[in-house]
């Protein structure tokens, strides 16, 4: 299959690696177990990575970073109006309130926690998503101060740093409780602080 096929047997290693580590996280994720997912072979898996850091590395640079941002960066990269934007963002998690979301929490979150003091290459890799969220965010809001739309006394940068932490925060209580109320309370007093960003 790996002569056939390589970017197909890396990319099954990749989404098998990553919800091997979304279940399990890092530390007990097994490269056994990863490679039962993908139905592929050890020598497979040692062609595309030499090792469960660099296949961990992969998934937070391939499959964990381009799925948060797509979700959280992305539909705000060209609007006027953020505070909408990231209302209908939070609005749609907590009418939702997935099932993988209560149980196992924000994979990037996850990653954060775990690594943060144990690798720094694994940390900086997980930095560069949260830097990248918060970043678009961060424009965003200056566009919207440009446009009229958010308060120009906000400071963009700080408001998006925060943000991040109270989208992140209300996700790991909503997963340590299994309570999809949880999240949507905690995503309600978000959307309300939003609602202040806007002119008078």
């Amino acid at each position: 299959m790996t002569a056939r096929n390589p970017a197909g047997t890396r990319q099954q290693l990749l989404q098998a690696a990553h919800r091997e580590v979304y279940e399990k996280g890092i530390a007990a994720a097994s490269l056994d177990a990863v490679l039962d997912r993908a139905h592929v072979t050890k020598g497979a898996l040692y062609h595309h990575f030499d090792g469960k850091k660099a296949l961990c590395l992969a998934v937070i640079d391939e499959v964990v970073g381009p799925m948060v941002l797509d979700n959280w960066a992305a539909p705000l990269r060209t609007t006027s109006d953020p505070v909408s934007a990231v209302q209908e963002l939070i609005r749609g998690v907590g009418a939702s309130a997935p099932a993988d979301v209560l149980r196992f929490g924000c994979p990037l979150n996850n990653l954060a926690q775990e690594v943060a003091a144990i690798d720094d290459d694994l940390r900086a890799g997980v930095y560069r998503v949260f830097a990248g969220w918060v970043a678009a965010l961060r424009d965003a809001l200056a566009r919207g101060q440009g446009a009229g739309t958010v308060r120009p006394a906000v400071d963009p940068e700080k408001v998006a740093r925060f943000i991040v932490g109270a989208i992140e925060g209300a996700i790991s209580l909503a997963k340590s409780a299994r309570d999809a109320g949880v999240l949507r309370g905690n995503l309600e007093v978000l959307d309300s602080y939003l609602e202040s960003l806007r002119p008078s």
